[in-house]
């Protein structure tokens, strides 16, 4: 036997079937007369029986008892499919069911066996049935126990359409005739319950005819080992690239192009990045792929238009039979190339599955989830409201598609990243928790109570946060001697630079305080001699009002003040005023750093910083809805709300090619960027409206979120009209500002907490 003759057979013949299909007629007889005739009785392969959808081939049949004799109606059976030879066209024959009235998991098993799907055409309706038959095994029922209402009621209607697709008829010829350039286009997707993939034959015929017909399909349900929908997504790929390797390996011609086509941006983004910065699972998967593929073959596609869609989720025998998308492909597949939809889709951000992360943080968490949140996580489950009494109540939390507990909260529509608005749900009693603190304690370098809060609630919300980072903070022994209180949220502050720590300059800096805000009645101040933490700034400021007390209360009581000293080893007494001091100050020496200013410089920077902080909104003016103003601690100090001169936007720009003047400036904004954003957080948690109502009414005084603001530029404004959806709940509003009515959706703005809930 021939070489050539070989390899026909080991391709195309099974057990007592040789396939032969050709475009060349001629060709094809003239084969079948000579060589390849004596090659096959050489070989002791004698034909016996022929059947052709060409009755030219049959003429030249030598004994013409051979040929199967096949009615107009009637049809041969190819592998487990019929085949129409008048027609060329490929069909099913599902036997009619008996008729059950219990339905069982092995009568599902026995169901599904009788289905014989050797090219996978028939993945989105076979699918169904095995994601129910996954879901009985996940249920752990017996082979012969009822199922469970919802199964049984999915099974009975995917098994009385089933016999719908005796009618189906494909047609074998997957391409054009005079072919002048034929492409293989590939598609793949996933959902939680499915992943597949599915080719399609694209010919372009000489006439300029073009056609575009499904190939094969490969489907398979997705582990009980709960995955990432990216990492499905990227098995569906890895599926795809195997199944159109096995496709050309089984061509004997070779394609003009290969497109392969996914809708997954952190797949594509996986494909395209070099194995060994992934993750192992990734990384596997990633490098067959691009041995079995190029890169420059993968694209994107949308959703909508990509026909493995049908193989991750399923559809039903009856919607199947009309289902252009699914037998051709997408609408525009079938034009030129010039008009297909271009799709710039890409992944922006940190890649996922990164070397350097690992899934063992997700892992820890879902496990903490569970020890503090097990009830909670069963209610969501179930998709019922948690009980009043529920702790997590206030933060109208949610499972992610990972079953990850998240803060629902009141940012939802804001700009900021997914873990920003949604942060991950801890207990701060937690072992886990504890362990997060810490190590973000020391990675931000010793960083304070209220920066290690805030920088934590980036991704995480710990319940009872605050006390944790202040335990975190006052357990590690170097930061000991740093505990900063959070201020009160009506203090008012005044910050004085003085050239030293002498007894003038201190009466100095006190007469110029009561020049500016008047002369108060009653004085409180620090009177430590020793305190264990204390970094040498404050251990000498102690020992000089301790050296200085006399002196101290003989000059002020001139002027007609009383001076009070808190008692000995007593600095809660005075935590008030040293917090107000420490919450400018930890911002102060963040921003400004190793930045040498002079005594003007730093007096500029102090009064600034000082009129952010005073510049707070706290309630409303009035209940008048005209009336746009709000209550600051500034209001108590000058009488008005503070302002600052308008400056250009310095934030950006490198130090080094500011002027001195510009550098002032920079710290400025630095501090109003930092300080505003911590303190819009603070109104993330529901402090009321814990349960659904009309939160919100017409005329609340709000604060607008900008970015982009300039320094003590709140933008206060009434809400005049709401907009309720068609749920009838108002997620947008209309605002009365300064400068005109704008429309904002609810997490644009924050309502200051002046109503009292009746």
């Amino acid at each position: 036997m021939s070489d050539e003759a070989a390899q026909q057979a080991a391709r195309r013949d099974t057990i007592d079937f040789h396939y032969i299909s050709k475009y060349d007629l001629k060709a094809l007889m003239h084969k079948r007369t000579e060589r390849e005739w004596q090659d096959e009785w050489a070989g002791c392969f004698q034909l016996q029986k022929w059947a052709t959808n060409s009755t030219k081939i049959l003429q030249h049949i030598q004994n013409p008892s051979t040929i199967l004799k096949i009615g107009k109606d009637q049809r041969t059976k190819i592998l487990g499919l019929y085949w129409s030879y008048e027609d060329d066209q490929l069909m099913y024959t599902i036997a009619d069911f008996i008729s059950l009235n219990k339905f069982t998991k092995r009568t599902i098993m026995s169901d599904i066996a009788q289905i014989f799907d050797p090219l996978g055409l028939l993945g989105p309706c076979i699918i169904l049935g095995k994601i129910l038959l996954q879901s009985l095994w996940s249920l752990k029922l017996d082979w012969d126990e009822s199922l469970p209402a919802t199964i049984d009621n999915q099974w009975r209607q995917l098994r009385q359409e089933l016999p719908v697709l005796n009618i189906l008829k494909i047609p074998r010829f997957v391409s054009n005739t005079s072919i002048v350039k034929l492409e293989l286009h590939g598609f793949a997707d996933a959902s939680l319950q499915a992943y597949g993939a599915c080719p399609y034959i694209r010919s372009l015929s000489s006439s300029g005819e073009i056609q575009v017909r499904l190939l094969t399909a490969k489907s398979r349900v997705s582990p009980l080992k709960s995955l990432t929908i990216p990492r499905l997504e990227l098995c569906g790929a890895l599926l795809l690239a195997q199944l159109v390797d096995r496709v050309k390996n089984s061509m004997t011609f070779t394609f003009d192009a290969i497109f392969l086509w996914c809708d997954s941006t952190v797949s594509l983004a996986w494909i395209r990045a070099s194995p060994s910065t992934l993750q192992v699972f990734v990384q596997n998967r990633v490098a067959q792929i691009q041995r079995l593929t190029q890169l420059n073959q993968w694209h994107h596609v949308r959703t909508a238009d990509n026909p493995a869609d049908f193989l991750s989720r399923g559809i039903l025998p009856r919607a199947l039979l009309d289902c252009t998308v699914w037998w051709n492909g997408p609408q525009w597949l079938s034009q030129p190339k010039d008009q297909w939809p271009y799709s710039a889709a890409t992944f922006e951000g940190e890649l996922p599955e990164a070397k350097d992360l690992s899934d063992t943080p997700r892992y820890l968490i879902t496990i903490s989830q569970k020890d503090d949140f097990a009830k909670e996580i069963q209610t969501l489950e179930r998709s019922h409201a948690l009980p009043r009494h529920s702790k997590l109540l206030s933060l109208n939390p949610f499972l992610d598609d990972e079953g990850i507990l998240r803060v629902g909260g009141r940012l939802s529509q804001s700009n900021f990243s997914f873990d920003v608005k949604h942060p991950i749900l801890l207990s701060s009693k937690h072992h886990l928790t504890k362990l997060l603190f810490r190590h973000e304690h020391l990675r931000l370098f010793h960083a304070g109570q209220q920066q290690l809060l805030y920088s934590i609630r980036q991704r995480y919300w710990p319940l009872a946060g605050r006390n944790l980072a202040k335990q975190t903070v006052h357990s590690c022994i170097k930061c000991y001697r740093c505990k900063p209180l959070q201020p009160s949220p009506i203090m008012a502050t005044h910050l004085e630079l003085v050239s030293d720590l002498s007894k003038d300059a201190f009466i100095a800096a006190f007469r110029r305080f009561v020049a500016r805000r008047g002369k108060p009645s009653n004085v409180y101040s620090d009177n430590r001699t020793n305190c264990v933490g204390a970094n040498s700034e404050l251990r000498e400021l102690s020992q000089f009002l301790k050296s200085q007390e006399h002196s101290l209360q003989d000059s002020i009581s001139n002027i007609g003040v009383n001076w009070h000293f808190v008692p000995a080893l007593s600095p809660h007494f005075g935590g008030i005023w040293e917090a107000g001091v420490k919450w400018a100050k930890r911002h102060l020496t963040r921003i400004i750093g190793s930045v040498k200013l002079t005594f003007e410089e730093y007096c500029t920077i102090l009064a600034e910083v000082e009129a952010i902080l005073n510049s707070r909104p706290i309630t409303p003016m009035s209940s008048d809805p005209n009336d746009l103003s709000a209550l600051t601690p500034s209001h108590f100090l000058i009488g008005q709300q503070a302002t600052s001169l308008p400056d250009p936007d310095l934030r950006d720009i490198s130090t080094s090619r500011l002027s001195r003047y510009q550098l002032m400036q920079q710290c400025q904004q630095h501090f109003w960027s930092r300080w505003t954003r911590e303190f819009l957080s603070e109104l993330q948690l529901r402090t009321k409206w814990k349960t659904q109502q009309a939160a919100l009414q017409v005329g609340s005084l709000i604060v607008l979120k900008d970015d982009h603001s300039h320094p003590l530029q709140w933008k206060l404004g009434r809400i005049v009209l709401l907009h309720p959806g068609s749920d009838g709940i108002a997620r947008v509003a209309t605002i009365k500002t300064s400068s005109g009515t704008v429309k904002r959706s609810f997490a644009k703005f924050c309502v200051l907490p002046i109503e009292v809930e009746s």
